[in-house]
């Protein structure tokens, strides 16, 4: 292949994975609802650069963006996403915060989310657990049904497995005492 070839074969490349990070497309750009597009940016706790890379995706379209619209949708979108039951639930979908709420309702947002934040770890905790107890005593198994018998290998097992009980154990009640607090806050564990 020549070197212009190849040139070109890397250009498309380029555009091919570029286009995969698109924001909004052409036909969206069109129709699109500035304001609306704020609030959801907001309310799904991204940063206001995103806005960016929005109003770059409809240049390339050849629409402009309605920056003031949106901003006044984003603003409008932090006041829904900046309260502490959002945070709770934001925090316990494992999701990242990024900074976004204004300084003076931050405190509560957070307060909401690392609670709901720690929920999250420790329940993939137990849940990461819940599967390596299920590997060990899977392994066991396979063990105890070899010939000969590797009565090591099964001590060893067995030790892991009293130590993954124990941090289990742990955890559980971590997870239990963190149920407690939310549910004495107020906050909603519907479906945790």
């Amino acid at each position: 292949m020549n070197h212009m070839a190849l040139k070109g074969w890397v250009g498309l490349l380029l555009v091919a994975l570029l286009g995969g990070c698109a924001t909004m497309t052409a036909d969206e750009c069109m129709v699109a609802d500035w304001y609306r597009l704020g609030q959801q940016d907001a309310r799904d706790g991204r940063q206001s650069d995103f806005l960016a890379q929005r109003a770059g995706d409809c240049r390339e379209a050849g629409i402009a963006a309605d920056v003031d619209a949106w901003r006044a949708g984003y603003d409008e979108g932090l006041v829904s996403f900046c309260t502490a039951d959002n945070g709770f639930r934001f925090g316990l979908d494992g999701n990242s915060y990024r900074r976004i709420c204004p300084p003076g309702v931050e405190a509560g947002f957070l307060q909401g989310y690392d609670l709901g934040w720690s929920l999250n770890q420790v329940s993939e905790r137990v849940n990461q657990a819940g599967r390596t107890l299920a590997g060990i005593e899977r392994e066991l198994q396979r063990e105890r049904e070899r010939t000969p018998v590797d009565r090591e290998k099964i001590a060893d097992l067995r030790r892991e497995q009293r130590e993954v009980e124990r941090l289990l154990r742990a955890d559980e009640l971590e997870l239990a005492s963190l149920r407690g607090v939310a549910v004495g806050r107020g906050f909603d564990l519907g479906r945790f």
